[in-house]
């Protein structure tokens, strides 16, 4: 006799798992480039990256010449 159920549970709990180690760890949510001010006559950068966690939202701050945010927090 099959048991359809058991088999769905356990792909739903592994897929809390997963989600729950990604938010745990911090998700990609966005990035924005705000401009900082002039350098040596030349428009200055920052590139800021959203991370969505468990317990809410961080923004972290990445180097001017660096315009990208990894998927997953260092």
């Amino acid at each position: 006799m099959k048991r359809p159920w058991l088999g769905w549970t356990i792909y739903g709990l592994a897929a809390l798992v997963v989600i729950g180690y990604i938010l745990k760890g911090g998700l990609y949510s966005g990035s924005s480039l705000d401009f900082t001010g002039h350098v040596d006559g030349k428009p200055a950068y920052k590139t800021v990256c959203h991370y969505l966690y468990l317990n809410g939202t961080r923004d972290d701050v990445t180097l001017a010449d660096r315009r990208f945010c990894p998927p997953l927090h260092p």
